[in-house]
């Protein structure tokens, strides 16, 4: 009996694991923005180099195969695309980071055709593979880029997040702070939900990953808020993105 009040006692004092989290550093979010990339429409000029139609979304690797993450809505925006000029789907890396230090209004990168796409339409994921995997080309440099990884907790409202992606036609990334403001059960069958976060997101930053104090990715921000001036929006939680992933692993041989 001795033993059994214990062993209650102490779960009483566990703390939660949101209990201690910080507010995400400037350093931490310097480092997720290796694991992000911009999600373009783009196309090739007369003088053979890379242009930029549209910045889509944000996406985030998720394995060193180059496998990136972004929201369903933003690969199924590709198809019928008005532009100035035809396009197809890309991303791309610079050759120097995304380090604030080095950025400046002009600076060489190396992009990367979007080859496929498998999605989820009624939870709003896509998973998308290169031509090319950006972890083994020759022309990126490791030390640039990197992949997320998950935290899949339920983390209760006023847990301090961040997100980063390229909302409003960015060429370089844009981090917002807020905390979570609770969440909403979208499949209590599988147990999906989305949390509500106290910042509006900009339009064009679907695909951002929401992370943690200790760079964790919690989520993946899909749409603000009904009302986009309540300064509320949406973001799918790593519990229902992980296990989408799990039902799309990597294949080598996947076909165009």
């Amino acid at each position: 009996m001795t033993r059994n009040f214990v062993i209650f006692t102490l779960s009483l004092i566990l703390p939660h694991p949101a209990f201690g989290q910080k507010s995400v550093s400037v350093k931490t979010i310097s480092e997720l923005e290796r694991s992000v990339v911009p999600i373009v429409c783009g196309y090739v000029g007369e003088s053979k180099a890379f242009q930029i139609s549209q910045v889509v979304g944000a996406g985030f690797f998720v394995d060193t195969n180059g496998r990136f993450l972004t929201d369903a809505h933003v690969i199924a925006s590709f198809p019928g695309m008005k532009t100035d000029h035809p396009c197809f789907g890309a991303i791309y890396i610079p050759d120097e980071g995304w380090s604030w230090k080095t950025f400046r209004p002009r600076f060489n990168f190396q992009w990367f055709i979007i080859r496929n796409c498998q999605t989820d339409a009624i939870i709003d994921l896509a998973i998308c593979q290169l031509v090319e995997n950006p972890f083994t080309s020759k022309r990126v440099l490791r030390k640039n880029i990197t992949i997320a990884s998950f935290d899949t907790h339920t983390w209760p409202e006023g847990t301090p997040i961040a997100f980063t992606g390229f909302p409003l036609q960015s060429k370089a990334p844009i981090s917002s702070k807020g905390f979570i403001g609770g969440f909403e059960i979208i499949n209590e069958n599988a147990g999906g939900f989305d949390y509500f976060v106290d910042k509006a997101a900009w339009p064009g930053a679907s695909g951002s990953p929401l992370y943690l104090g200790n760079g964790k990715v919690v989520g993946i921000m899909r749409v603000a808020g009904e009302n986009q001036a309540s300064g509320v929006s949406l973001a799918r939680s790593s519990a229902t993105i992980v296990d989408f992933l799990s039902k799309h692993p990597y294949t080598a041989n996947q076909k165009k």
